[in-house]
Formats: structure tokens, sequence, C-alpha cells
């Protein structure tokens, strides 16, 4: 006797809601097996019995259906109960008994075992065929690391796989002393981009700052040392939003250099490289080479020494710096235009300012004002919307006929960062670099005067009355 198989899922060209409701009807069969209903219902007709079976059951059920056609239909059920839900059979017993059902048990559960055993091989096999089949590709992967980064002195380590399809995987690899990465293609398309990343670690060159003989990799990262006796330190470990110099390398080189300074000049020299001052410019016998595939170097040699103020005076920017920590001003960092630029606060005259000493958009000394500690401009802030914007157009077109007095320009149109801008003052005097504290405040009170008076002029000529003098 035959076992026919018929899918329960209409052939027919059904269209629409007939073809949805159908399908819907069908899904809610319960397989007799397990259970479970939605898992592609078959109806499995063995011997004179109808059974509904989900696909899962059919498919390790099937040789079983095949071998039990000249069973009774109850013991059909009672077998795939054993072999699909042992759990059921205690109760399936007892309900069959109590029906007065005989079903020969003994013989049912080993024959279910029997096939239960012979599922689980053939999964064991299955799983060991995929996973050797998955490994084949990594084995594959290993030999060409061993035969094209290996040979060439680099280090490679495979952290994770994973596969995405057919014959695509995404790998998270490192090739040392290029960094780690994540790689996605298939074995091709990766060992084509592991090929560019040897190829960008050989080709790279870093000069010496002391003899300017011109280092491979395997100079700077691996030997550590120039033939001029020079040696490379690489960080391993470094801050990625703050400065450069934010590393372990540099807190030891900083450290040893500054040890030997009173407390005021180190808190100088620390804070001067903080803001993006270059190393070379403060100290001596040693120099920062750069980031070396993304880790910041330097090149030191003995004798590390802090250079006297007298030689970061020849730099006029530097040198305004000094004098502004010297008055009392703090420095801030702000990204524009992926530069970092400082921007020192400070308080002249009751007013909060803000200078700039190498502003990327100006020529000269710039300085924003807090326009909060201005009286006559604070004015504006608490007007009504449209007559504080009207305001602020007519004072935007004044200054730009108006904005000049002496080595003075105001302007309204300074920008802090990426993202702010502000007023103030633009001092474009080419003797900066020679002021001592006291003249650089004298030019700050200078440069806060003119900016007041242009506001009271603009304040007189726009509203066309004369303010008196206010503070």
């Amino acid at each position: 006797m035959s076992v026919e198989v018929v899918n329960l899922f209409p052939t027919t060209r059904l269209v629409g809601k007939d073809l949805l409701r159908r399908r819907l009807n069908l899904l809610k069969k319960t397989c007799v097996a397990c259970g479970n209903t939605g898992n592609i219902p078959h109806r499995v007709n063995v011997g004179g019995i109808r059974l509904v079976v989900c696909g899962a059951c059919l498919s390790e059920a099937s040789r079983l259906l095949s071998l039990s056609a000249g069973d009774p239909p109850v013991t059909v059920v009672a077998k795939l109960l054993a072999l699909r839900n042992p759990r059921k059979v205690a109760l399936a017993m007892k309900r069959m008994q109590n029906a007065g059902v005989e079903v020969p048990w003994q013989e049912v559960l080993r024959e279910a075992e029997f096939f239960r055993a012979q599922v689980r091989q053939r999964r064991e096999e299955i799983q060991t065929e995929a996973t050797v089949k998955r490994h084949a590709w990594l084995d594959e992967l290993v030999k060409f690391l061993e035969k094209k980064v290996e040979s060439r002195g680099l280090e490679w380590e495979i952290h994770d796989w994973i596969r995405t399809g057919k014959n695509t995987y995404i790998v998270k690899i490192g090739i040392y002393p290029w960094g780690t990465t994540f790689l996605e293609g298939t074995l091709d398309e990766i060992q084509e981009c592991v090929l560019d990343i040897v190829g960008e670690v050989e080709s790279a060159r870093w000069r010496c700052p002391f003899c300017g003989v011109e280092l491979g990799w395997h100079e700077v990262t691996v030997q550590g040392e120039c033939m001029c006796g020079a040696r490379f330190r690489q960080s391993t470990c470094r801050s990625v939003f703050g400065s450069a110099h934010e590393n372990n390398v540099w807190e030891e080189i900083e450290e040893r250099i500054l040890s030997c300074l009173p407390e005021k000049e180190r808190e100088l020299y620390s804070t001067l490289i903080n803001v993006g001052v270059r190393v070379e410019d403060l100290f001596e016998n040693v120099a920062y080479l750069g980031k070396v595939f993304g880790w910041p170097t330097y090149v030191v040699q003995k004798q590390m020494r802090a250079k006297p103020k007298e030689e970061i005076f020849r730099s006029p920017t530097n040198a305004l710096r000094v004098v502004l920590w010297e008055a009392g001003f703090s420095p801030c960092i702000h990204k524009l235009s992926r530069r970092r630029i400082d921007w020192w606060g400070g308080e002249v005259a009751g007013v909060k300012l803000y200078v700039c000493p190498s502003h990327p958009d100006y020529r000269g000394v710039v300085v924003r004002v807090e326009i909060q500690d201005v009286p006559l401009r604070k004015e504006w802030l608490s007007l009504p919307f449209k007559e504080a914007d009207e305001l602020y157009e007519a004072w935007t077109e004044w200054l730009i006929d108006n904005g000049d007095s002496g080595d003075y320009t105001v302007t309204d149109s300074l920008r802090v960062d990426d993202h702010e801008w502000s007023e103030g003052f633009i001092w474009k005097s080419q003797g900066y670099h020679s002021l001592s504290t006291k003249e650089l405040r004298k030019v700050l009170e200078d440069g806060l005067e003119v900016y007041k008076e242009k506001v009271k002029m603009f304040l007189s000529v726009f509203s066309g009355v004369t303010y008196s003098a206010r503070s």
C-alpha cells in the first residue's frame, strides 16, 4: 500500500480574498505529530487514514510513514506521536486505553527511537558537512595570509568572521602595524583588500626630522631607531577626541622634560602643547613625526630639554599665547574646518573677551566680545523679535562701511567654530609679537572702547537720537 502526500495549499487559480481566506484556513490545521499550526501543512494518506502533518514533521517522518502503510491508522498516529512529540505519548496511551484501543506501544516506541536515532545521525552529518564547507574558505584565507602577509614581515590576526551569503563573508582582520578593519565580500574580494593594505604599508615613508633620511615602516615601527641614533616612540593608547598629544608616550616624554622646570613653567609648556603649538617649537631633541598608521609617534634624542622663552617668542603667534597666559587668560579649543583653533578667555574692563592668536580666516589678532556684558548691546536682546531682527540687519550693513577705526575693525561675523558666529573686533597691527602683559591689556581695552563707540554711533544714526555715554 502506497503513501500519498498532498500539499494542502490550493493549486486552483484562486485570487484575491478567496485565496487569502483559503490559505488562512489551511494554516490553522493542526499537525497530528507535533500539535503546531502554520508550518506548511500536508495531508498524508496512510492506508485508510488521512493525517495532517506539518512540513517539518513530514521531512523527518516520511520514511517511517512509507513503512507504516500496512499498519492500522491508530498505530500510524501512535508512531508519529512517539517520533515527533514523545511528551504527549503518556497522555495518548491513557486516552487509548480508556477508549479500549490496543496499540503495541513497546514496538512503536522502539521503532520511533530507531528512526529518531537515524534523524539525529543525519542531522550531525549535515552539520559536519556544512561546518567543513564553511571553514574551507577560512583555511584558504589563512594560507593566503601566511603567503602574502606573513612572508613580508607583517603580522596578521583573524578576530572573528560571519557568513552573510552563499559565498560572501564579513571578517574582522588585523594586519599589523597597519591596524584592524572589517572586510566584506567573497574570498577573492577580501584577498584583494588585504593586498591593498599590504601595499599601503610597504609604500609608506617618513623622514627623520634630525638627519632627513627616508624611512619605511620597519625602521619606524619594528626597529624603532634611525641610523643617526634617533629613536622612535609610538603610542599605544590615545584620546580619540582631544589633542594628538593626549597619549601615553607623550605623557612620559613631557614628564621627563619638564620635571626639572618650576611648576609655573611646567604649566605653561603643557598649556601650549594642548592648544596645538608644535613640539619642535617648545623642546629640543624631540619632534612629532605624526600619526604612523593612526598612532601618534615621536622622534627623540638624548638630552631632551625645554627651549627658553626667548626662542618661543620668535614666533609671533606663540609669543602672543605666552603673553595671554601670563595675563591670566585661559584657552578653550574649538573645531573650525577640521582644524583646532584656540580662544583665550579673560576679562577686561568688566567685559568677557576671547582672543584667538591665529585665526585661519583673518589676518591679525581676533577678539570676540561677550555682548551680554556690554549694556548698550545687551538691550537689543530684550526687544521684540521683529524689531530686534530689523535692528540687527541694519547693524550688519552699517558695519560694512563703518567698521574700520585705525588698527581696529569691528565686525559681527567672527567665526568661532563650525557652528557659531560672534561679534567683536580685529587688531591688525603687526607688532603684537613684542607686547608685554600691560601692553596687551591696553590693546584690548582700546579695542573694546572702539567696539562700544561703534555701537553708540550706529544707534544714534539708526534711531535718530543721540545716546549719552554709558559704560
